[in-house]
């Protein structure tokens, strides 16, 4: 085989051909803001497409900030209702601590004498001696004590009534020895209305002219 000849020199470059068409738009692309959080280091990810980017930032935190200087006052808001005093909505009562003599009879309540009225509060202890006059409805704690004796033995019957009619659970009977003194006291309590009237009253197993009641004392506190 003979040896190979040399390379010939290289021909001139050919006209450049014509411009081919356009092509077709492309789509265009999105970027939308996903999560911001915080971190140690800055940081941007692509969790979308080249085409529909969704990037999620992590911003470094910086140091916290000094305190700002305080603010002015505001001004004071309005003043709410007075709650009632004591925490009761009303109450009152009568009480007597000079001896008073009293005449019982088998056949009629009488009624106990209550010469000096307690401090009161939406109850009436003015319109009727002896007598607390209900002014509002509710449930009410009725407190009560007679200390009484009689010059004759027998049973004697205290009690506290409403409008003349005797409240359930205030009732008490005690034997007397002549001239001894014995006392009475309760409370209960019950509901009232508007217009009730609140007493105490004695009936006894005899006659006596001669009864004495030491102390006594009537009290009505509003519980709701």
């Amino acid at each position: 085989t003979g040896e190979t000849g040399p390379i010939g020199p290289i021909g001139p470059t050919g006209e450049t051909g014509a411009t081919g068409p356009t092509g077709d738009p492309g789509t265009a692309a999105t970027i939308t803001i996903g999560t911001v959080t915080s971190g140690d280091a800055p940081a941007v990810e692509n969790v979308g497409t080249p085409t529909d980017a969704i990037l999620n930032f992590t911003l470094q935190q910086g140091p916290t900030g000094e305190a700002g200087p305080q603010g002015a006052t505001g001004e004071a808001g309005p003043e709410g209702p007075t709650g009632p005093a004591n925490g009761l909505n009303a109450y009152g009562g009568f009480y007597s601590t000079a001896p008073q003599d009293f005449a019982t009879s088998t056949a009629a309540p009488t009624q106990v004498t209550l010469s000096t009225a307690m401090d009161e509060l939406d109850v009436d202890s003015t319109s009727t001696p002896n007598t607390i006059t209900i002014t509002e409805a509710g449930d009410y704690e009725i407190t009560y004590h007679v200390n009484a004796e009689l010059d004759n033995a027998g049973d004697l019957t205290a009690f506290v009534r409403n409008g003349g009619t005797t409240i359930p659970g205030t009732s008490q009977t005690l034997t007397f020895t002549a001239n001894e003194s014995e006392s009475f006291s309760g409370n209960v309590i019950t509901t009232l209305a508007v217009g009730d009237t609140i007493d105490i009253a004695l009936t006894s197993t005899v006659d006596s002219t001669d009864g004495t009641v030491n102390q006594a004392s009537l009290a009505v506190k509003k519980l709701n």
